[in-house]
């Protein structure tokens, strides 16, 4: 995790909606005209994740998910984020 400054762009699909999260076409913008990556928003992310977790076990995995996020440093980050897929396994 990595601190940066922070673009949001709200882009219209074919079907005339509005869409903010993870368009494909603001996607291929930031990387082509700001030679930037694309990094998920945690709020964005979390919905996401949990949307697929029953909500008997919603407060758990959350749990598990938030301690990825809490690391100083993106190698203890990624060695949490396998923990906690071994553990939700």
């Amino acid at each position: 995790i990595v601190s940066v400054a922070v673009i949001i762009a709200v882009g219209v699909n074919t079907d005339g909606r509005r869409e903010v999260d993870a368009h494909e076409g603001i996607k291929a913008a930031v990387s082509k005209v700001l030679s930037a990556t694309w990094q998920r928003c945690k709020v964005h992310f979390m919905r996401n994740a949990l949307a697929h977790i029953g909500k008997s076990g919603r407060r758990v995995v959350s749990a598990f998910i938030a301690t990825a996020f809490a690391q100083d440093t993106p190698e203890a980050a990624s060695q949490q984020w396998r923990n906690v897929a071994d553990q939700i396994r």
